[in-house]
C-alpha cells in the first residue's frame, strides 16, 4: 500500500529480481531462486523491460542470473480482470479467467505472482466491503490452488494530509487488507527525517514496514530504500530502487575526535540546551569541522552528544547560572576517552 509516485512499482521489480536470482539485492536473503510472474497492468511491455534491464544493471545481474524464471506481461497487451459487478449489483468472480490463470501458473510452476496495480485486476467498487472481501478471497484461492504467493500493489487514499501511512490508509474497503497475510506499507521520508539523516532530497527515500499489526519501526530502525536514476545504453535515465542504510551518528567519528571534543569542553562551561549561545554542540561542530549551516548538522550533533552522554564520556550537571541565578544544565567531561573505547 502506498500513494502514487513513491516507488512501489520499482520496489516490486527489485523484489521480483531478488526472488528470481536468489540473490539478496533488496536486503533480504532468498532461500533459493524462484519462478516469478510479474504482470504490470499499466506500462507497455517495452517500458517494463527497460525498467527490468536498468534494475539488473544497477544490481549487477546478468540474464544468466534470471535463468528463464521471470515471466512478464503487460496490461496493454493482455488485460486481467477477475471480477465484475453482476446484474444483481453484487460481485461476480469470473471463474473462467481465474481458472485459466491458475492453469497457466501451474504449468509454469510459478512461486510468486505479482499484480501491479490491484485496481486494474477487477471492475467492482473498491468501497464495497463485500465486493473487496470476495475479490480478496478469490486471490486467496488462487494462492492455495497454485501453492504460490500473490502480491497485489494497492494505492492509498490520495489525501493523506501528511499523516503517517498505515494499512488503514489503503483505498476503498478494508476487507482487502483484512484478507491479506501481510500488508507492506511504503512511507516517503519526511523533511524532518531528511534533516536527521542528512539527505537533500527526501522524495528519493522511503521506508517499508509490515503494518498488518499496525507496528511501524522508528525511522532509524526501519527498512529504507532509495530511488536511483540509472542510465541505460540508449541514453535514458530509469528509476531503480535499492536498499539504503540510515546513517549512524558515529559514522566517521573516532576516539581521537571524542578526545578532542572532551579537551575543548573541559576548557570552559557549555550548556546542554541547544538554544543556548554556549551550547556544547557548537563546540562539537567546531572541533569536528561540521558545517553549522548544513541541514543535518544540528541533528547529527545532538545524536553524538546523546551517545557520548550515554557512554559516560560526557556528563550533565545542574548548576546556578551566575548571571540569571537560575538552574541550568551544563555538559562536562565524564570518563576521558582512551584508545579503543568510545
Amino acid at each position: 500500500v502506498a500513494p502514487g509516485g513513491v516507488g512501489k512499482s520499482s520496489l516490486l521489480i527489485g523484489d521480483a529480481l531478488a526472488m528470481v536470482s536468489g540473490k539478496p539485492i533488496m536486503g533480504q536473503s532468498v532461500p533459493a531462486p524462484l519462478r516469478v510472474w510479474l504482470w504490470n497492468m499499466e506500462d507497455p511491455l517495452d517500458e517494463l523491460k527497460r525498467r527490468i534491464a536498468a534494475a539488473m544493471q544497477h544490481h549487477g545481474l546478468s540474464w544468466n542470473d534470471l535463468g528463464g524464471r521471470l515471466y512478464l506481461d503487460s496490461g496493454r497487451d493482455q488485460s486481467l480482470c477477475t471480477a465484475i459487478t453482476g446484474r444483481d449489483g453484487g460481485p461476480q468472480i469470473l471463474a473462467p479467467v481465474v481458472d485459466a490463470l491458475v492453469a497457466e501458473m501451474q504449468r509454469r510452476q510459478i512461486d510468486a505472482f505479482l499484480a501491479d496495480p490491484f485496481v486494474s485486476t477487477h471492475q467492482v467498487s473498491e468501497n464495497d466491503n463485500g465486493a473487496m472481501d470476495a475479490v480478496g478471497k478469490s486471490w486467496g484461492h488462487v494462492a492455495q490452488r497454485t501453492n504460490a504467493a500473490i502480491g497485489l500493489v494497492h494505492h492509498s487514499r490520495k489525501q493523506m494530509d501528511g499523516a503517517e501511512m498505515t494499512a488503514e490508509s489503503a483505498r476503498g474497503g478494508k476487507a482487502l487488507t483484512d484478507a491479506a497475510r501481510e500488508v507492506r506499507v511504503l512511507q516517503r521520508m519526511s523533511p524532518e527525517e531528511a534533516a536527521k539523516a542528512g539527505v537533500e532530497n527526501n522524495r528519493l527515500y522511503f521506508r517499508v514496514f509490515s503494518d498488518k499489526q499496525n507496528m511501524a519501526a522508528p525511522s532509524q530502525h526501519a527498512t529504507w530504500f532509495k530511488l536511483h536514476d540509472v542510465p541505460i545504453p540508449n541514453g535514458d535515465q530509469v528509476g531503480v530502487v535499492a536498499p539504503w542504510e540510515w546513517p549512524e551518528a558515529m559514522d566517521g567519528v573516532s576516539v581521537a575526535d571524542l578526545r578532542r571534543v572532551q579537551t575543548a569542553i573541559d576548557c570552559a562551561t557549555y550548556r546542554a540546551d541547544p538554544r543556548a549561545d554556549q551550547w556544547a554542540g557548537n563546540v562539537v561542530m567546531d572541533v569536528l569541522g561540521i558545517d553549522p549551516n548544513a541541514m543535518a548538522s544540528k541533528a547529527k550533533v545532538k545524536l553524538l552528544l546523546a551517545e557520548w552522554i550515554k557512554s559516560g564520556a560526557l556528563i550533565q550537571e545542574a548548576e546556578i547560572d551566575p548571571k540569571s541565578r537560575k538552574h541550568v544544565t551544563v555538559v562536562r567531561v565524564g570518563t576521558w576517552a582512551i584508545e579503543g573505547v568510545l
